[in-house]
Parts: structure tokens; C-alpha cells; sequence
């Protein structure tokens, strides 16, 4: 690669050591590197000259980061996005992907996982250029793009690409063998959208989203992009496509909304994800006109193990005790953890008040057997306040309150206590 060669790689990052970082490595691999440390003036560099890829840092000053994406993707010669952050957002990772991201890092990043990365965006937006340009050029550039690219006609598939090989597991020549090979390879599960996808087509170009089974068996997220070819009368003759793995996209979407509605220490339901099933539970509860209890569990003097034996301490002895609630109710019920020390759980279907304070009875029974973290035991009481729906409150707030006001009465009568709210159910016995 000459001077004259090199692939301008664009830059938008507001800390210049990450500059001065990426451009080293990538001058070093033979790029051209065009650092800025604002979307603004990276958007008007761009109006000027052009770039084979891009390393956007979401969080910048100004024009941020996804909306230099928004620009970028715009351009008739985009340059495949790969997005930077020294943060964890879920949601703006997921827009990002969805605006077209190529790939996403979290800093600090592995360098060589970066570079192979740029090298795969550059051979992209390689072969997406040289389809625009001819023809001719198409089929050399596409036997090394990473994409499946393939046209099928009226006699059958007439080309597909090497890229059939890694990301299904069957050679080209197994394609055109077996006319059926590629629908019999789609999902069961996403089977019955062949039939709406052969419609769309029929009406002009289509995306979707399907999966397929490799050769071994595992699936794999494709993402199709599809043209229809028409004649003369109107009559479609063939479709052209490519077909993109997006299966490491789809673990970070499906981890990061995972993310979002989990507790990241124990794994449990979050606030979040306990609200909505407590509205469910509660809409459930009320149409069935039947009782829900809710329970809100505070472990004993914990704030005496993070002081004497440090937080990760704490933190272990928080996940093996979300662990053991969890195991000491039904599926159906919802363990979640608030924050701190405090968890609650949703228990729905219950014939009475008695069958609540049956759970907590089994529930501190279950605290009586030592917690071992590295061969210590610990021996952790928890108390505990419930609120039955609709006796104690016909509002998930107002329910939350009660409970909480009953698991104080709990703490006050000792530890390893369970209270009802209302005065008039019978109070747990002092363990």
C-alpha cells in the first residue's frame, strides 16, 4: 500500500490521548487516520473528502455521536460506523446498531479485536462500492466480501457467494445442487414468514430478519436485504440480495435489554421488571378477583458485614442469598432486588392471608441454614413486611408502602420477624 493508497479511516473522539492512541495504531497498519475531536467539524471534513470507515465516540460535545452516524450513513459513500463509549447505555447502543453501526466497543477496547474489525468494515465497504460501480467488477469483489451475496432466477439460484460457507456451513456448490437447500434452512419459527416475504417482493425491494440453522445445528441471526428484478411487463424474473450475520448484534441487543430490566449483581429482576410484573400481577388478580401477596425482605444488620468484611464480600453473600430466594419459591412468584439489601417478591394466586405467612415461615426457615462464601459460614436473618392486594392496597405504589411499613414492624419485634400490615391479620411470631 503506497502513500497514495492508503484508506482514510475517520476519527471523532473528544479525548485526545484515544486520538493520538487510534491514530498510531492505524497509521502503523498502513491507514490514513483523520482525527477530530468534534462531530461538527468531522461532519464538514467529510463533505470534502471521503472515508472507508469511522471510529465515533457516542459521547461527544455539541453534535453527538449518533447523530454523526445519522450524517455519516447519509452520505452516497458511507463509511461503515464503528461506535466507541466509555459508558453503558443500553438504549443508545441499540439505536446506534439499529442506525446502521457496523460494530460497537466499549473502551477500554482489545486493540487487536479493533483492527480486524476496521479491516472487516474497510473489505465491506470495499465490495458495497464496487457493486455500485459495475457489473463487472461485482463478482470479484463479492467471493471476498463477508456477506452472502447471491442472485436467484427463474431456473434457480444462478450465483451466491463464499460467504455461504462460514456463515451457513454449505459450499456454493451444495446450493446449487439442491434447490431447496436454502428455505429448508430457515428457522421453523420463521418458517411462515417465507409466504409474506415472496408477497413483499412482488411489490418492490424488502428487509427482514431471519434465522437460519447452520450445518451444525446452531442458528444463525441473518439479516436480507432483497431486490426484486422485473421484465418488461412487470413480471418478477429473479431477486438479488445479501444476506449479513447479525447474530453478534443480536446477543448485544438481547444482552443489553437483559441489562436493562436485571439486577447486574445477582441477576434477578430489577425495579424496573418488578413494576410491570406487579401491574400484571395486580390487572390478573383483579379480573380473576382473586388475592396477590406482596412480600419486602431486608436482611438483618447487613451494613456490619460490608463494614467489617468490605463490599465484595457483600456482594457475594447478596447474590447466594437471591439465589436461595429464589429457590424457596414457585416459578410463578417474582423474586427481585430493589437495591442494597432489600428484595421483594410477588406471589400471585394466594387463597389467604394464611398462605403468605406460610411462605415467610419457609422463607426464614430457609435463613436458618448458614450461607458458605470461600468456606466461611454466615448466618443471615432477613424480616419481612406483607401487603395483600386489594385489602391493603389497590395501587402498586400504595401496596409497595404497606409492605415496607410492615417490614419495619418486623425489624422492631427482632430480627427474623415477618408482619403483616393490616392490624387485623395475625402477626408473626418472633423467631
Amino acid at each position: 500500500m503506497t502513500e497514495n493508497d492508503k484508506l482514510s479511516i475517520l476519527i471523532v473522539d473528544d479525548d485526545s490521548g484515544f486520538r493520538k492512541t487510534l491514530c498510531d495504531i492505524l497509521a502503523r497498519r498502513g491507514f490514513a487516520p483523520a482525527p477530530f475531536a468534534g462531530g461538527q467539524t468531522a461532519i464538514e471534513w467529510c463533505a470534502e473528502n471521503s472515508a472507508v470507515a469511522a471510529l465515533i465516540d457516542l459521547k461527544l460535545e455539541g453534535v453527538s455521536g449518533l447523530e454523526v452516524l445519522g450524517v455519516l450513513k447519509a452520505l452516497p459513500s458511507a463509511p461503515e460506523c464503528i461506535l466507541l463509549t466509555g459508558y453503558a447505555s443500553q438504549e443508545t447502543a441499540i439505536e446506534a446498531v439499529n442506525l446502521g453501526a457496523f460494530a460497537y466497543f466499549q473502551k477500554p477496547y482489545d486493540v487487536e479485536q479493533l483492527l480486524l474489525t476496521v479491516r472487516r468494515a474497510v473489505e465491506r465497504h470495499q465490495a458495497a462500492e464496487a457493486l455500485r460501480e459495475s457489473e463487472g467488477r461485482f463478482r470479484r469483489l463479492a467471493e471476498h466480501s463477508p456477506d452472502i451475496i447471491f442472485r436467484s432466477g427463474p431456473s434457480g439460484l444462478e450465483y451466491i457467494s463464499p460467504a455461504c460457507l462460514p456463515i451457513s456451513g454449505f459450499t456454493p456448490e451444495e446450493y446449487y445442487t439442491d434447490p431447496n437447500l436454502s428455505p429448508s434452512r430457515v428457522h421453523p419459527g420463521d418458517q411462515p414468514k417465507l409466504a409474506d416475504l415472496d408477497q413483499r417482493l412482488n411489490r418492490g425491494p424488502t428487509r427482514c430478519e431471519l434465522r437460519i440453522m447452520h450445518k451444525d445445528g446452531h442458528v444463525v441471526w441473518t439479516e436480507q436485504n432483497l431486490v426484486p428484478v422485473f421484465d418488461e411487463s412487470g413480471k418478477r424474473v429473479a431477486v438479488e440480495g445479501i444476506v449479513r450475520d447479525i447474530t453478534a448484534r443480536k446477543r448485544i441487543e438481547e444482552r443489553l435489554a437483559h441489562m436493562a430490566t436485571h439486577d447486574t449483581l445477582t441477576g434477578l429482576p430489577n425495579r424496573r421488571l418488578f413494576n410491570d410484573r406487579l401491574n400484571i400481577a395486580m390487572a390478573r388478580a383483579h379480573r380473576n378477583q382473586e388475592p396477590l401477596a406482596l412480600m419486602l425482605l431486608d436482611l438483618d444488620r447487613f451494613k456490619e458485614v460490608n463494614d467489617t468484611l468490605g463490599h465484595s464480600v457483600g456482594d457475594e453473600l447478596l447474590q447466594v442469598v437471591g439465589e436461595r430466594l429464589a429457590s424457596l419459591v414457585r416459578e410463578s412468584d417474582t423474586v427481585a432486588r430493589m437495591g442494597g439489601d432489600e428484595f421483594t417478591l410477588i406471589l400471585p394466586e394466594v387463597a389467604e392471608a394464611g398462605d403468605a405467612a406460610k411462605v415467610a415461615e419457609k422463607i426464614l426457615k430457609g435463613f436458618q441454614k448458614p450461607f458458605v462464601l470461600d468456606g466461611h459460614e454466615f448466618h443471615v436473618t432477613t424480616s419481612i413486611g406483607i401487603a395483600l392486594y386489594p385489602d391493603d392496597g389497590e395501587d402498586g405504589d400504595v401496596l409497595m408502602k404497606n409492605a415496607d411499613i410492615a417490614m419495619y414492624r418486623a425489624k422492631d419485634k427482632g430480627p427474623g420477624d415477618y408482619q403483616h400490615y393490616s392490624d387485623k391479620r395475625a402477626e408473626g411470631r418472633k423467631r
